[in-house]
């Protein structure tokens, strides 16, 4: 059974990394290569899992070959337009 929430203290590393200990991986979901969304408010931090579809879907569809390869391109582009609307976010921009 998966506690439905887990906190703990960490620290942050001189590269501005934050090791999130496997009790806290496994409640959010997350794993090696996850995606997370990154959102900073003035005295917090949240960070969430973000789902690909690409990725979750795979298994579901039968595709054509080449399309794979389509598929891993669509994600990258969605993952840099999060990215861009994260910044523009932290920025204070609409």
């Amino acid at each position: 059974m998966v506690a439905s929430e887990v906190k703990v203290i960490t620290t942050i590393d001189s590269q501005g990394r934050i090791y999130l200990h496997e009790r806290v991986r496994r409640v959010a979901g997350l794993s090696a290569g996850s995606m997370v969304e990154v959102t900073a408010r003035p005295g917090e931090v949240i960070i969430r899992p973000v789902r690909s579809i690409a990725r979750e879907s795979r298994g579901v569809f039968r595709l054509k070959p080449g399309v794979s390869t389509l598929l891993k391109d669509v994600d990258a582009v969605a993952k840099k337009i999060q990215l861009l609307l994260t910044l523009r976010e932290l920025r204070g921009e609409s």
